[in-house]
């Protein structure tokens, strides 16, 4: 899956979108930076491998973490964990963070954190590291027609304090 692919896609299903190129990127910090945009404007997808085989993608808000045990009751699911780096690749054939929040184009089941619709636009990974793509948050949801659920926690800063025996 190339940039070309993604873009490709998006243009046959006549949605309208601006691709972003920019500096090698690898946090939501630094592509909020060189995008110009919020930190919760840019999304991450990530792809996790329910009941030992089948790939799912889950959308939020790059500054947020996800909650796996809330997508896992929601889908009902005995087991539910992130997938590894190469099994993401296999997956959707892209690197860990590269990843387009595209799960129809992968051919992925889709579930979008509620939190995503409260942003105007939102930009993601057009995969690879050097660019991004920004499309309207309603283009998106109508495009994707992904299931919306509450998933994601504030992750927290503070450092885990090693008890003492």
């Amino acid at each position: 899956m190339t940039t070309k692919d993604i873009v490709n896609y998006l243009e046959k299903k006549k949605t309208p979108f601006e691709l972003l190129e920019h500096k090698e990127v690898y946090t939501a910090k630094e592509a909020a930076k060189v995008a110009k945009a919020k930190e919760e404007e840019i999304i991450k997808a990530l792809i996790l491998k329910a009941g030992g085989k089948k790939f799912i993608m889950v959308v939020l808000p790059a500054n947020l973490a996800a909650k796996i045990k809330k997508v896992k009751s929601f889908l009902k699911v005995k087991e539910l964990v992130l997938a590894t780096e190469a099994e993401m690749k296999k997956a959707t054939g892209l690197k860990p963070g590269s990843a387009p929040a595209l799960g129809k184009l992968l051919k992925l089941k889709t579930i979008a954190e509620k939190k995503v619709e409260k942003n105007k636009n939102i930009i993601f990974p057009a995969g690879d590291y050097t660019k991004s793509i920004k499309i309207k948050t309603k283009d998106w949801f109508t495009l994707e027609k992904p299931e919306v659920l509450e998933f994601s926690v504030v992750p927290s800063t503070k450092k885990k304090s090693k008890k003492k025996k």
